[in-house]
């Protein structure tokens, strides 16, 4: 009875107040990285995500009225708890896996996308290059390039758009290759066949890795497939094994 009357004020309280616990949750319960895991996702309003996020929460809240109905109220209580923690968590979760998906598709697609850009500037500069590889672009950050073709027309010479571009997916690799775009852009006609060189030799490597990343992925996959006959072999000998046992043991009980 003592946990039913707490879990009847908790939900009274969770309703009376939800608006300043919601608040409460945006200014200091929001993840660390779910601004970022919703600008790499495309979710445009991440306070209305965690919101929304409160409001599961809410909604799920009478089923720990159960609890006390069962045998052991105190364990079916925390099991209630745990999966109403779950159900706030899951969006986050999925944003993570979502994220990270989309990161493994930068890393390989944007090289190859670098490459494009190398072709072309060899007979174009770097601003009209990015103007006519937004053709060549991959759709995953094909508004970024835009963006970025747009700011350099406005500041050729500025150092701004390019550190900006594609900067909330965080990886170092991007960084580097668009710092060394804009020395290109910037240095003298003697030095620009240099960094050329070296732009081509860090987009080699970063690909060259990065398929090497995915065949390794890969064949990790196919290995655990692999275990999966081997487990259920193993599994079925087991079972043969305690049965023959079992058998034995009863024979010489009767005996």
């Amino acid at each position: 009875m003592a946990i039913l009357i707490v879990n009847i004020a908790l939900i009274v309280l969770a309703t009376a107040y939800r608006n300043q616990i919601r608040d409460h949750l945006l200014r200091h319960w929001m993840e660390k990285d779910f601004r970022t895991c919703c600008r790499i996702t495309g979710e445009k309003h991440p306070e209305s995500l965690m919101a929304k996020r409160w409001g599961n929460i809410r909604k799920s809240l009478p089923l720990i009225l159960l609890a006390s109905f069962f045998r052991d109220p105190i364990k079916a209580e925390a099991i209630f708890i745990l999966l109403l923690v779950y159900r706030y968590e899951s969006p986050y979760l999925k944003l993570k896996t979502s994220t990270r998906k989309l990161k493994s598709q930068i890393r390989y697609q944007f090289p190859i996308y670098l490459r494009q850009i190398q072709v072309l500037l060899q007979n174009n500069t770097v601003v009209t290059a990015i103007e006519r590889s937004l053709v060549y672009a991959p759709s995953l950050f094909q508004e970024e390039v835009s963006h970025l073709a747009a700011q350099l027309r406005e500041r050729p010479q500025d150092l701004d758009p390019y550190l900006d571009f594609l900067s909330f997916y965080e990886l170092p690799e991007i960084a580097r290759a668009m710092k060394l775009l804009y020395r290109y852009n910037t240095v003298g006609q003697a030095d620009s066949y240099h960094q050329l060189n070296r732009m081509i030799q860090s987009t080699s490597k970063w690909l060259r890795d990065e398929r090497i990343s995915r065949r390794q992925s890969s064949l990790l996959a196919y290995q655990w497939w692999g275990m999966v006959p081997l487990l259920g072999v193993t599994l079925l000998f087991l079972t043969v094994m305690m049965n023959i046992l079992m058998t034995m043991f009863g024979k010489g009980v009767s005996g």
